[in-house]
């Protein structure tokens, strides 16, 4: 009965204390509330929080169960192994943020971070008996909660963490108290009741505490934290899955060199030279552009309105885009120079386009945007949705399988003259704060989103969230599959795509061949290189299947063998520019967007050339944490439309980046693979002498590491203090690698003797007294000739021999 209950009593000396798992609990309570504000499934979210709290209670519950009593918390080596576990376990939400992010799911890396800390915190409380583990819990728990704090205005989370606050304080009295009581050299003497206590002084400093925060308000103190986490992810950790970033529209700055807005007089009021989108064109492409005249806000309203809409219409009418140009020198602007000449700044991962304008006629010399008619791609409506409290503006369209992802991005117009939405491809909603007029949006001729007026106004921040496309969905063909269309207006949309029957049911799948050669998205200069086109365009595309197989050949064909070079562009007596670009197989950039959109429009493919900015990691700020965007960005690159409603990008020019895609775990997985198979074919001789050394590798594994073991006992005999322990562990190598490990309850004089009986006498007479006797006198020579003789005669052959026969 006795055995019974000390047995017991040393198991219960293994579990937590409940103040610790309290503290942990609430500790967790505030970071999984902050995290719960934006994850996407709180179910999912659920699951992984049980995972995470139920993994170290069962490690422990196991091995009470495995210890009749505590052993495992006094024993050095289990020790050794819950301290590397909790390092293993602090890991376990990294490893698991790489599978959630394969299914649109998870954190930004910074919360990643917050989570791996409190897995620390609560594996350290659980196992809070080991020595110095509940200070480690305690420390990483009121760190949590304090970083949160600062991070979040949500009223759940300070709640819990005033109960936190309460908590830790009640059980820092307590520790405080057990100490004093411990050291009362009258054993019989009480302290002060610790319960009491603690309320008498807990109550009031709450309350102090709780009427600061109350008077302050948390908008106030976190106001200049509000951009550090989550990052805008604009360096080369950017994040998918970030949320913010720098400003937050509330802060007041003025100039041009403004990271954020606010509602300041500056000269960027009073004097207009902001570039149009046609200026900014010429200027990256034909030199510098020319300075328009300053207005003065003290001009008659009037005729400064009527100026502003003569010179746009001027402009709209003679928009046209040359591919036969003058050499040009790329500059390279400083920082301070691009903040001062910044178009508009960008919140959110990079690389990344942002579209501007659209053309789609092609005479050999001038990309132009002549009138259109009925053939265009059907546009999908506009409506306003409220999301967050906030009005969004959404893009109704069909929901398609390859489109599998999202990503957000804000973007802070600066000196951008133009009315044309900046927006990524496959827009699907934008937001612009105290803005919610439907009509306020419109499609152009050119399929581009508008705002009514003549340009954007300066300052205006403007939130869009878009669509990524999985290129790997696209390959497969079913994606070509259209859903049905729940609206009232099916007959038209099936009449444009092509696909209703007389019954008025869609059937089949959409083909992205469609036989409308007369659509301007197909059109190609009737010319001598229109053959060559066809020619290289069957050569290509003749063992891929239709669709975006296809289109991956023609572009991966100009990435592959044709030569980005800036400064060799078709003469200015040029008649065809794409004609010279395939014979000089080099070009510049807006060459190879204009060869491949002529490729694609050839195979059969609507195909449109658009024209915008490429934002890449080159332009991120680390100071002012976001991306600047000057007249140095703009690009040009061919978008698709392989389904009848969506315009896909593609990027032909080599050394730029290709368009943001995704792909599932499985489908990475599945690459991977085949990308390995290929690289082992390619290189047979290569494969079979790595297979070959893999293999040695395995099967000699043993007696390497007992010869590695056996060089580093040679050099540690040149070092006295080292030549016991290294002798010792060399035949314990030697007896682990002939399959006879000695247990740990036997001792080496007993283990070494089953294989010489005088073997181990004298070395283990100096081992005992290194390390048992008080006054240990040994000489160094007896003792390196005792090290020599027990690795002499205990050789790894004999121990194999012997380790065979019994």
């Amino acid at each position: 009965m006795s055995r019974e209950l000390a047995s017991s009593t040393r198991k219960i000396a293994a579990s937590p204390s409940m103040e610790n798992i309290l503290l942990a609990l609430l500790a967790a309570f505030v970071v999984l509330n902050f995290r719960a504000e934006f994850y996407p499934s709180l179910i999912v979210l659920g699951i992984e929080t049980a995972i995470y709290c139920s993994i170290p209670i069962l490690l422990l519950v196991w091995l009470q169960k495995r210890f009749a009593d505590s052993e495992f918390i006094t024993q050095r080596r289990w020790v050794f192994g819950l301290q590397a576990g909790a390092v293993l376990f602090a890991l376990l939400p990294f490893l698991m943020q790489t599978v959630l992010r394969n299914f649109s799911l998870g954190d930004a890396w910074e919360i990643v971070v917050l989570s791996m800390v409190l897995n620390a915190a609560w594996y350290s409380a659980v196992f809070s008996k080991l020595r110095g583990f509940d200070r480690v819990a305690f420390l990483l728990g009121s760190f949590l909660v304090l970083f949160v704090c600062f991070m979040t205005q949500n009223v759940a989370t300070y709640v819990f963490a005033f109960l936190y606050l309460a908590a830790s304080l009640w059980w820092l009295l307590g520790n405080y108290w057990n100490r004093v009581q411990s050291k009362a050299v009258d054993i019989e003497s009480r302290s002060l009741p610790v319960r009491g206590l603690a309320i008498v002084i807990t109550i009031p400093f709450l309350l102090t505490a709780a009427a600061l925060a109350s008077l302050f308000g948390p908008s106030q103190t976190t106001i200049s934290l509000t951009g550090f986490m989550p990052s805008s992810g604009g360096e080369s950790w950017h994040d998918t899955y970030a949320r913010s970033g720098v400003g937050d529209g509330d802060m007041l700055t003025a100039g041009e060199n403004a990271s954020s807005v606010g509602p300041v007089e500056s000269d960027q009021f009073i004097e207009d030279d902001k570039p149009s989108i046609y200026d900014i064109m010429s200027e990256k492409y034909e030199g510098p552009v020319r300075k328009k005249n300053q207005k003065n806000r003290a001009q008659e309203i009037d005729r400064l309105a009527s100026h502003m809409h003569n010179a746009v219409q001027s402009e709209q009418s003679g928009r046209s885009f040359r591919t036969v140009r003058k050499v040009t020198k790329e500059k390279k602007r400083k920082l301070d120079d691009r903040i001062a000449k910044a178009l508009f700044f960008v919140e959110g991962e990079v690389p990344v386009r942002f579209g501007i304008d659209a053309f789609y006629h092609f005479d050999g010399w001038d990309w132009t945007k002549p009138e259109m008619g009925e053939e265009q791609i059907l546009n999908p409506p506009f409506e306003v949705q409220t999301k967050f409290g906030k009005p969004w503006f959404v893009l109704r369209s069909m929901k398609r399988e390859f489109l599998t992802a999202k990503r957000a991005h804000r973007v802070k117009i600066l000196r951008l003259d133009s009315a044309t939405l900046p927006a990524p491809p496959l827009l699907k909603s934008w937001h612009i704060p105290l803005v919610k007029q439907k009509h306020l949006f419109r499609w152009s001729p050119q399929a581009t989103v508008v705002m009514a007026g003549d340009m954007i106004p300066s300052h205006t921040i403007i939130d869009m969230v878009s669509e990524i496309p999985n290129h790997h969905t696209l390959r497969d063909g079913k994606n070509l599959l259209v859903p049905d269309y729940v609206d009232n207006k099916i007959g038209i949309v099936d009449k444009l795509l092509g696909l209703a029957n007389q019954g008025g049911t869609r059937t089949g799948k959409y083909s992205p061949l469609e036989e409308d050669p007369e659509s301007p998205y197909r059109q190609v200069p009737d010319n001598d290189t229109k053959l060559r086109l066809e020619k290289m365009v069957d050569d290509l595309t003749a063992d891929q299947s239709i669709g975006w197989k296809q289109v991956d050949a023609i572009v991966n064909h100009l990435r592959n063998n044709f030569e980005l070079d800036p400064t060799n562009v078709p003469p200015e007596d040029c008649e065809d520019s794409v004609g010279s670009f395939l014979d000089q197989q080099a070009g510049p950039a807006y060459l190879f967007a204009t060869t491949a959109t002529q490729m694609l429009r050839t195979a059969g493919y609507r195909t449109r050339m658009r024209s915008g900015f490429l934002v890449s990691h080159d332009d991120y700020d680390r100071v002012a944490r976001q991306s600047i965007v000057d007249s140095s960005n703009v690009h040009m690159w061919p978008e698709v439309c392989i389904d009848g409603w969506n315009w896909l990008p593609v990027e032909p020019t080599p050394g730029y980046p290709i368009p943001c895609n995704v792909q599932t775990m499985w489908q990475w997985a599945k690459v991977t693979a085949v990308n390995c198979i290929n690289l082992l074919m390619r290189n047979p001789i290569t494969t079979l002498a790595v297979a070959a050394l893999s293999f040695f590798l395995f099967w000699f594994r043993k007696e390497m590491v007992v010869t590695f073991s056996w060089l580093l006992w040679n050099v540690g005999m040149l070092l006295p203090g080292q030549r016991i322990k290294l002798t010792r562990k060399l035949i314990d190598r030697r007896f682990w690698a002939a399959g006879m490990p000695r247990p740990n309850f036997v001792s080496i004089g007993d283990w070494y003797s089953r294989v010489d009986t005088n073997a181990a006498s004298e070395f283990v007479k100096h081992w005992c007294s290194l390390n048992f006797s008080a006054n240990s006198n040994v000489d160094n020579n007896e003792l390196g000739l005792a090290c020599k003789q027990i690795v002499s005669l205990l050789t790894y052959q004999r121990i194999r021999v012997f380790a065979k026969d019994h």
